[in-house]
């Protein structure tokens, strides 16, 4: 892969060959011909764009477009220029995401993902085990690429990418903590329905969050329905697909006990504990100095490697 330069650093007059992340794009005419304006952004600033000889919009915001062009200097402000033929739109988001995106890099995200693969591991109950490893498989649901790519909310310090397999890893670890201090006063529990719970607990974010620009925002559905009727019909959606794709049949009970977590209801035990475990990590969060996402220049701080882009010193 070819080194990627960030935006800060490109200078005027020189050409460049690389993937941007684009944003704020518009198909426009005038006396020289059709062509797209947009803006590229990553972690370290923006840069105006045009891609010329367009004959009707073919980009979007949110695509990573590979562009072979010069930047030239447009009413004081450096402005990256090429064209159509020279220009490629990336089907699949580039290995250096981070680069783009603030966030934890893929190292930790790793670290995340085989501690939460460790939970399952715990997983014993049968019918749980089938909703779980349809879940996984990359061909089907691939759960945890969606873990690893949607964020926890909008705002706050998980509001990044992967900042929904974060906070599913630190749910499941303290509701297991809350089931295990049960053990004296013998209630049951279903801890395998706690994986699966915790699992899909907020999986609605998938659907009604969306990186636009440079910051996560809600879709439509969120404003419609709300994250946790989302995560309901999604966790409804992962055991019909389960169902259907195994050629079994779940029991009902389950179903809704898995249904009633997503929906904190506090009719089951299992819902008792997910919920007090999800108040008990977000107020964890609040509580956490971290760094402020939205700016990850300025508050950087190099002794912690949460997080990766181009935060070195070179002149500008």
């Amino acid at each position: 892969m070819t080194e990627y330069i960030p935006i800060r650093f490109l200078r005027p007059e020189e050409s460049y060959n690389q993937v941007f992340l684009i944003g704020g794009v518009e198909f426009r005419k005038n006396t020289k011909g059709s062509y797209l304006a947009f803006h590229c952004h990553d972690v370290t600033g923006r840069i105006k764009g045009c891609i010329w000889n367009v004959d009707k919009p073919t980009l979007k915001s949110g695509d990573y477009v590979r562009i072979k062009g010069a930047i030239k200097m447009f009413r004081g402000h450096p402005k990256i220029n090429g064209q159509a033929d020279d220009t490629e739109r990336l089907t699949e988001p580039p290995e250096n995401v981070t680069d783009y995106q603030a966030g934890p890099n893929d190292s930790v995200l790793d670290v995340y993902e085989q501690e939460l693969l460790g939970f399952i591991d715990q997983i014993d109950d049968e019918d749980i085990k089938h909703i779980v490893q349809n879940s996984l498989d990359p061909k089907r649901i691939d759960l945890l690429h969606m873990l690893r790519s949607y964020p926890y909310k909008t705002e706050g310090p998980l509001a990044c990418r992967g900042g929904l397999l974060i906070f599913a890893t630190q749910l499941i670890r303290t509701a297991l903590a809350l089931a295990d201090s049960t053990y004296d006063i013998e209630l049951p529990i279903n801890r395998s329905l706690i994986i699966v719970g915790c699992l899909l607990h907020d999986i609605g974010f998938v659907a009604n969050t969306q990186f636009t620009d440079d910051t996560w925002e809600s879709r439509d559905s969120a404003f419609l329905f709300g994250s946790t009727a989302t995560s309901f019909l999604m966790a409804n959606h992962v055991c019909m697909t389960t169902e259907s794709d195994l050629n079994i049949k779940l029991p009902e009970a389950k179903k809704l006990a898995l249904q009633a977590i997503c929906t904190n209801s506090s009719r089951i035990i299992e819902s008792v504990i997910v919920t007090k475990a999800s108040d008990f990590v977000q107020l964890s969060q609040l509580q956490r100095q971290m760094i402020q996402f939205k700016e990850p220049l300025a508050s950087w701080d190099p002794s912690n490697n949460l997080f990766v882009g181009h935060h070195d010193q070179r002149d500008s």
